[in-house]
């Protein structure tokens, strides 16, 4: 009994993120619990892989997740069994192994039904972990379609609280996913609305810190599409983030968003700093999904610096990580600027990635949901973007008037209205929603 105490205990310091407390309690539940007492071996089990994936030990923790399910499986668990595989699908899926992930769990949604396992966890959890995988395929009206399926069936009540797997964690794995795919949709306002159900829901539920940080970050990205600086200033103090801080896994969204801010704020030799720390954790630990992302990142603040070899340097490393799972999201999300950069990579890369390169500018070109005026609630005329882009270029009002042959009186008149429809107040506002939202 005192083993089974230690490893709730242990599963419990897991979802506050306690590092310390995790390894005290899973030292303990391993030597005291019978080796005849499989099932909850595989429980301890589950939460070391959890813990080695919070250190950054990728490699312990899919053994962990594995070990974990062939024990459930043997012993009749069908709890921990499905447990187990959503997060070795979830690690891979982070990892860089999106086909693996995909080869578990798609036959996963066909075991469940031949099994009748539609109950508790089951239907709803991997409902959202394909949504996942399909979001990261670019297949995003079906991602939404499942991630959606699997948020309601949860709601209604088709859950369970075994292993602290409960309905908060569930519902907030599945929102951060239905968040991201509004964000990449541009829907604004339904993921705003989302975000403060999210966060009255936290008021009376526990949300676990990794799920926190993440619905964080996608509320601070909100902010960077409509400009707000004064709200990123406010959240990035509230977050304490720095660039000489600490860096922790349960703290990389937050991290990765700071290095776009500094980004937007054309603060680039602080982003780069923070994207160098970023990669070396992460190349550590083989959060490639990650990596790939800091790298675009890297790759957008060195154009930025005028350093253009370096910057397809580390845009060709991005596709050469991204290109064996087939990642495309992560691309596309950056619109114009990125796309811009992938149309200069080398023909010196090799031949598969630069395969790659070319189905991303395809999927560049046809993709439904691009990131432009239609986004606003009252789109820009063809002067007003006219003006915007000799805005953007860095021209006065003086030199602006010139181009365009108006007056002054009417370039001011432009400024007003491309301020009122951006809902900005500066030009260095303008131009950063504008790039945000890929207008010019």
């Amino acid at each position: 009994y005192l083993g089974k105490i230690a490893s709730i205990r242990a599963h419990m310091a897991i979802q506050k993120g306690d590092i310390h407390g995790i390894e005290k309690h899973f030292e303990k539940a391993l030597d005291l619990l019978s080796k005849k007492d499989e099932s909850w071996r595989a429980v301890i089990g589950l939460s070391s892989g959890i813990m080695y994936n919070i250190k950054g030990d990728s490699a312990a923790a899919l053994n962990a997740y594995s070990q974990a399910i062939t024990v459930a499986r043997d012993t009749g668990n069908t709890d921990l069994y499905l447990i187990a595989k959503l997060w070795k699908i979830n690690i891979l899926k982070n990892n860089g192994r999106l086909a693996e992930a995909i080869t578990i769990c798609q036959p996963l949604l066909s075991e469940i039904k031949e099994k009748k396992l539609s109950f508790n966890l089951a239907l709803g959890n991997v409902k959202i972990a394909w949504g996942e995988l399909l979001y990261e395929l670019n297949k995003l009206d079906e991602a939404e379609q499942y991630a959606q399926k699997g948020v309601e069936y949860l709601e209604q009540g088709h859950h369970d609280h075994h292993l602290g797997w409960g309905l908060d964690h569930q519902l907030g794995w599945g929102v951060i996913c239905i968040l991201k795919i509004l964000c990449s949709k541009q829907k604004i306002k339904d993921a705003q609305k989302l975000i403060s159900k999210m966060e009255k829901l936290k008021q009376n539920a526990f949300i676990p810190p990794w799920d926190i940080t993440k619905i964080k970050a996608l509320k601070a990205k909100i902010w960077l599409t409509y400009g707000n600086m004064t709200a990123l200033d406010k959240w990035v103090a509230e977050c304490g983030l720095k660039v000489d801080g600490e860096y922790t896994i349960l703290h990389e969204a937050e991290n990765i968003m700071f290095t776009r801010i500094l980004l937007a704020k054309d603060d680039l030799d602080n982003a780069l700093t923070v994207s160098d720390r970023l990669l070396e954790d992460q190349e550590k630990a083989s959060r490639v999904l990650n990596q790939i992302e800091t790298l675009i990142i890297k790759s957008l603040i060195l154009e930025k610096k005028q350093q253009m070899t370096e910057s397809l340097e580390a845009l060709g490393q991005a596709l050469t990580l991204a290109e064996p799972g087939g990642y495309i999201r992560v691309f596309i999300d950056e619109g114009r600027p990125l796309e811009r950069l992938i149309e200069s990579i080398s023909d010196s890369i090799r031949k598969p990635v630069k395969d790659f390169a070319k189905k991303l500018l395809q999927e560049f070109k046809a993709k439904k949901y691009m990131k432009n005026n239609e986004a606003l609630f009252e789109p820009l005329s063809d002067r007003e973007l006219e003006v915007l882009s000799l805005l953007s270029a860095g021209l006065s009002n003086k030199k602006i008037t010139n181009e365009l042959f108006i007056s002054t009186n009417t370039v001011k008149t432009h400024l007003k209205n491309i301020y009122g429809k951006l809902d900005v107040h500066s030009r260095s506002e303008a131009i950063i929603k504008s790039q945000a939202l890929d207008l010019l």
